[in-house]
């Protein structure tokens, strides 16, 4: 996509309507999204990142609008979880293991107010190395309830759903996927 148009349009979904509207667009017109769409299934998108800030920069996104963390969590979208890592797992085959993370940002770091997730090699993680990372544990990849009672524990853990941080998944392609959640301090941007 051209870079002119990817900042206004990544603006517009900053805000929480402007998110609702770019989640309406790809549950039903994923074509009209100016982006480059590198893959696509019944309830996941992904995603070149419009602004890339490192190569191979892929966002993967549940085609259900969900707001935050904490929305998924108490909305009970295990769904929506299963769909946007189950994506984030097809597309990291080709890689080798435990070369990428992938990560959802939460609180302020939330900038798009829609659940989305970074596929990013494990040095390229930068905002990551300031935080402080607290293991939640390692549930079975293939149950989506237990992945997400992870997440709810990992939300309780550092203070809930407002947390500014980042959830992180490794171990994409095991039996059990590795789940911690960091805590960025308060004067990290």
């Amino acid at each position: 996509m051209l870079r002119w148009i990817a900042w206004p349009l990544l603006k517009v979904a900053e805000s929480g309507p402007g998110a609702r509207l770019a989640a309406a667009m790809a549950r039903h017109a994923p074509g009209l999204l100016p982006v480059r769409r590198v893959a696509l299934t019944e309830g996941a998108f992904a995603m070149i990142h419009p602004l890339p800030q490192y190569p191979d920069h892929v966002v993967v996104t549940p085609r259900t609008y969900v707001a935050d963390l904490g929305a998924l969590v108490e909305g009970g979208h295990a769904e929506a979880l299963r769909d946007t890592l189950d994506l984030a797992r097809w597309l990291d085959l080709e890689r080798p293991p435990g070369g990428r993370l992938f990560t959802i940002s939460n609180g302020d770091r939330l900038h798009v107010r829609h659940v989305h997730g970074h596929l990013v090699s494990r040095g390229d993680a930068f905002w990551l190395a300031e935080d402080a990372a607290f293991e939640v544990g390692e549930p079975r990849a293939d149950d989506p309830e237990a992945v997400l009672a992870a997440v709810g524990d990992a939300l309780a853990r550092v203070g809930g759903s407002g947390t500014r941080g980042s959830l992180i998944f490794e171990e994409l392609h095991a039996e059990r996927l590795r789940v911690s959640i960091t805590v960025a301090p308060p004067d990290i941007a």
